[in-house]
């Protein structure tokens, strides 16, 4: 199998030394027992054992074609001396080393033993094989995962000890991710999924203290192993201006208005619903839509007196203006949180 450079196997295995170290270092009591979701590599352990041909499940592997593609990418390593395996990542903070006991394959992924086999015996004879990682949605064990354990009888169910631990649900290369650990490895690695990198770079809501605590661990896991971090980018400064707070103040006043007038359109017209199945409270807390499903109806059937009504009164004249108005006032309220460093789109300060 093909080896990296000097330079290369010398960071892999520096990054070995230093996971292993971790997991030995958080691992010093008997660990847990586990559950379907804690040291679920256990319940594949039968498969480990199976015959399979490894040029015939990963060829560009057998044939030690797999390395890094880019100058983005390196090999991580993961083993127990010289049975090991290696996976392609980036080094942009996406790959994550995952203690044995907190991966677990997605709920009813089928897994072929042949194709397990051949990967866990090229580790163990020592071929270094280098494979793609597989991707995993990321969280926190909570209180609720401990208590849902012991309430549904898991065998093998997390304890108090877990809270607060990163587990990772891996969505694909279930094979790949648990052929390190049916091995023997401590640890394996995954690429962090893009949904998981959007919450953690952009915690919002009522869940970002949540999402700031799972990047602090993750953070902490990668360090640990000696991997690049996985770092939030940076956000401009803010720099309000008076002209700033006016023209927010008067886009949102003139945007409660046309709200406010599509409902009095709505009240005016209550005849408009003949035909469609939306009652007065749905009209007025959608007034856009049912004016426009409504009127779209009215143009379909040449009910062009309803139309004309409509277009002609007093209110949908001074709808018209304001929605002028509106527009302008977002063309200009744009540019100023640009300038103020403000993304728009989010009315949140502008990444770098």
């Amino acid at each position: 199998m093909r080896r990296d450079d000097g330079t290369m196997l010398a960071l892999a295995v520096a990054g070995v030394t230093a996971g292993v170290a971790l997991v030995a270092q958080r691992r010093r009591r008997p660990p847990p027992m586990g559950s379907a979701d804690v040291d679920a590599y256990l319940d594949l352990e039968h498969l480990a054992h199976q015959a399979g041909d490894l040029e015939d499940y990963y060829p560009e592997t057998a044939r030690g074609e797999l390395g890094p593609e880019s100058h983005g990418d390196r090999v991580f390593w993961a083993g127990r001396g010289y049975q090991r395996i290696g996976y392609v990542g980036p080094t942009d903070g996406r790959m994550l080393p995952i203690p044995s006991r907190y991966a677990s394959p997605i709920s009813g992924n089928t897994f072929d033993g042949a194709k397990m086999g051949a990967l866990v015996r090229a580790i163990k004879e020592g071929a270094d094989p280098v494979v793609h990682p597989g991707y995993a949605m990321l969280g926190l064990v909570t209180k609720t995962d401990v208590d849902e354990g012991v309430e549904y009888g898991d065998p093998r169910p997390y304890t108090s000890d877990d809270i607060g631990e990163v587990n990772a649900d891996v969505r694909d290369g279930n094979h790949r991710t648990f052929a390190a650990l049916l091995a023997g490895a401590p640890f394996t690695w995954v690429l962090i999924s893009d949904a998981t990198v959007q919450d953690l770079f952009n915690p919002d809501g009522p869940r970002k203290s949540y999402f700031d605590r799972l990047y602090t661990e993750i953070r902490r896991l990668q360090r640990d192993a000696g991997a690049p971090l996985l770092t939030r980018p940076r956000r401009k400064r803010v720099r309000r201006t008076a002209e700033l707070d006016q023209v927010e103040k008067q886009h949102a006043e003139a945007k409660a208005q046309i709200f406010r007038l599509r409902q009095q359109l709505v009240q005016e017209f209550d005849d408009m619903g003949d035909g469609l199945s939306w009652t007065m409270e749905d009209r007025l807390e959608r007034p856009q839509t049912f004016l426009r499903a409504r009127l779209s109806r009215a143009r379909d059937e040449g009910d062009e007196a309803l139309i004309d009504r409509y277009h002609d009164s007093a209110d949908r004249k001074e709808l018209s203006a304001l929605n002028k108005r509106q527009r302008d006032l977002w063309s200009r309220l744009w540019d100023l949180q640009v300038a103020a460093g403000i993304d728009p789109r989010t009315g949140k300060a502008a990444r770098r």
